[in-house]
């Protein structure tokens, strides 16, 4: 949501520029975020709420504190905090941005604290809400509906779904293969899941040369040993074996268990050290 995310922050920084209190709270918090480190941002994604409900307690600064600390609470698992703070950034962000894709992201957010939990009937309603403000704001085939689009589609998915799920993979391929390239990771990703909505529907010959491609696209651009590969390699083994083609399935099994195995043994030696 690059696009929900530059609107969102052009306007909170247009309404109070100059406010640098809370600029450099949410500098420090972003840069925190971005390194994994969600309890430091999450400490000043607090501040800049504080000084942001200062300057005006339900302005369009507090949607974006709110959203950012929502996020931060959300991944250092405590949910009724990202779930509050998630939902009175929606709140404002649909008062100020009315269906356009600040609210787009802020429903993201609220939507991935409901999945995290397992709750995908609550998040269902918010990414569909998502997805329908970014088509409206963007071309058919831009590059920041492909992640809404995954979004409401492994909802579906994770609710056995797989008719509504599949159309929602498709089309987030083709925008994939479009904007990014035939042979891009990201595209070996959307491979991956359409495949796997197949092969959850026992459809082996519609999943099998997709298990196919997205191997060779990792192949080429992670080498022949990456653990990245081990997935679907094994995945390509279970729709063999779903077929009886056991002998095919024994070496690419085989192959994944070797990759796990090497991966495995490097991250125990830089534990050690």
């Amino acid at each position: 949501m690059r696009f929900a995310l530059i609107v969102l922050l052009s306007a909170a920084f247009a309404a109070f520029a100059g406010q640098p209190e809370w600029e450099s709270h949410i500098d420090k918090g972003m840069a925190a975020h971005r390194q994994g480190d969600y309890r430091a941002a999450a400490a000043d994604f607090e501040e800049s709420l504080k000084e942001a409900e200062a300057i005006k307690p339900d302005g369009e600064l507090v949607a974006f504190s709110a959203r950012w600390l929502g996020d931060a609470y959300r991944r250092l698992k405590l949910y009724k905090e990202a779930e509050s703070h998630s939902k009175h950034a929606l709140a404002i962000a649909e008062k100020y941005w009315p269906e356009a894709p600040p609210v787009a992201m802020v429903l993201d957010s609220l939507a991935r604290v409901y999945v995290d939990q397992g709750r995908q009937a609550e998040a269902e309603p918010l990414y569909m809400h998502a997805l329908a403000i970014m088509e409206k704001s963007l071309k058919p085939e831009h590059p920041d509906l492909i992640y809404p689009l995954i979004n409401l589609a492994a909802v579906y998915r994770a609710q056995k779904r797989y008719a509504q799920a599949e159309p929602l993979y498709k089309r987030s391929l083709a925008i994939m293969e479009k904007t990014l390239g035939q042979d891009h990771l990201v595209v070996g990703a959307g491979l991956e899941s359409l495949a796997g909505i197949y092969q959850a529907e026992e459809r082996y010959a519609e999943a099998e040369p997709l298990y196919k491609r997205q191997i060779e696209i990792l192949e080429h651009s992670v080498g022949s040993e990456h653990v990245l590969l081990a997935n679907p390699l094994e995945r390509l083994a279970e729709v063999y074996k779903a077929q009886g083609r056991d002998a095919e399935a024994q070496p690419l099994s085989q192959r994944a268990k070797v990759i796990m195995e090497r991966a495995k043994a490097i991250v125990d030696r830089a534990r050690s050290r």
